[in-house]
């Protein structure tokens, strides 16, 4: 993070939770871009989202509250132009598997209710310009890393996966659960049945 950042995002974190107190506010969100901007590589952004979530813990224990959950953004960035986790360069996939796992560490490390998996940018524009049987598996897979995770670094909370939205005539969005991971509103296939995660 530029110098001349840091100062902004301390004092960021500060206002944030002085107002959360002021509100009688329970509980508290974030993204990891939120807090902690991105610095000019991935072992710097992820210092940098370090140094604030040492100020966040201490805000935490002085008003007592509470994480809800906590996600990675993956779609502000150019990079996510194209998708994070159906983006079909290895690269981008990876470096979005790493903000991922980081955000779930410090979701861990702040006591998270939940972690939030929210593709923002996945999907596609057109039927031209995408392969939906792969981008449906690369998606999968990249769930299938984040269950794995979570099972891994003992995070107890809920995973919520919430992928891009319905059209208003499409079937209505229900919850359904799977080992420790609840999809939010179904996915479609080409076929138009609901993908499998």
């Amino acid at each position: 993070m530029l110098a001349s950042r840091w100062p902004l995002a301390r004092r960021k974190s500060e206002v944030a939770f002085e107002f959360f107190a002021t509100l009688g506010a329970p509980f508290f969100t974030f993204h990891d871009r939120d807090v902690a901007p991105e610095g000019t590589t991935l072992a710097q952004t992820e210092g940098n989202l370090d140094r604030i979530v040492d100020q966040i813990e201490a805000a935490m224990q002085r008003t007592g509250v509470k994480l809800l959950w906590g996600t990675a953004n993956l779609f502000s960035h150019p990079r996510y132009a194209a998708g994070a986790a159906t983006n079909p360069d290895p690269e981008v996939f990876a470096y979005a598997a790493a903000q991922v796992q980081k955000a779930m560490h410090v979701t861990q490390r702040l006591g998270g209710e939940n972690y939030v998996l929210w593709g923002g940018r996945e999907g596609y524009d057109t039927l031209l310009n995408t392969d939906l049987r792969r981008e449906i598996a690369q998606l999968g897979r990249f769930m299938h890393l984040v269950v794995e995770y979570k099972h891994k670094i003992g995070f107890t909370g809920t995973l919520l996966i919430e992928p891009k939205p319905m059209e208003a005539d499409q079937a209505p969005i229900r919850p359904r659960c799977r080992g420790g991971a609840c999809l939010l509103a179904p996915v479609r296939s080409r076929e138009g049945g609901e993908a499998q995660y």
